[in-house]
């Protein structure tokens, strides 16, 4: 396994593009750098809705728990050099903050794990809720629900001083300009 592979996060509240905006900057970089160097690592929420566990709004304790334990899983088994990480331990953190289904400690647990993992994050990109998304789900989810998960994950990347790009999924333009930012630095 390596020891420190580029890792990409994608964050944002369900429905923002998440999923879309991660396949089309796996294909950029995929496109420079080929298919063993590039990993996109999605499907998160399809693996814990079969293990049993209700996802977004309907996720309790052990819902949270079984994503959190994935979130850990996914990233301790990267064996590239760049992984692109369809959701992260921020889109869970700012679930546990509203859907207040956990006691305190495990809070403050989930808020230690999401400050760990971010250490070894090197991109983080944040989509944004735009007019273009917003009817997309709203079958999935209620729109002032992801109006409070958006609000959380905007929240905690200012607490925890990550340093993410927000970015507009609808714009045309932000594969491209974000896959030139992982390009410099990855050389």
């Amino acid at each position: 396994m390596m020891i420190s592979p580029f890792v990409i996060v994608i964050t944002g509240a369900q429905g923002v593009g998440k999923s879309t905006f991660c396949r089309s900057l796996y294909e950029v970089l995929r496109g420079r750098y080929g298919d063993r160097r590039v990993a996109l690592i999605d499907g998160l929420g399809d693996k814990i809705r079969a293990s049993g566990y209700a996802v977004g709004s309907g996720a309790d304790a052990g819902g949270v728990a079984a994503i959190f334990r994935e979130h850990l899983r996914r990233e301790r088994e990267i064996e590239v050099d760049i992984a692109i990480l369809d959701r992260c331990a921020i889109d869970a953190l700012a679930y546990v903050r509203v859907l207040n289904a956990n006691t305190i400690i495990e809070k403050a647990l989930y808020e230690e794990v999401t400050r760990t993992m971010s250490k070894r994050w090197n991109a983080i990109v944040r989509l944004e809720l735009s007019e273009t998304f917003a009817e997309k789900c709203a079958a999935h989810e209620d729109p002032e629900f992801r109006t409070r998960i958006d609000q959380q994950v905007s929240a905690v990347i200012k607490e925890f001083d990550l340093p993410a790009c927000f970015v507009d999924a609808a714009d045309a333009a932000a594969v491209a300009r974000i896959a030139k930012l992982i390009v410099d630095q990855v050389r």
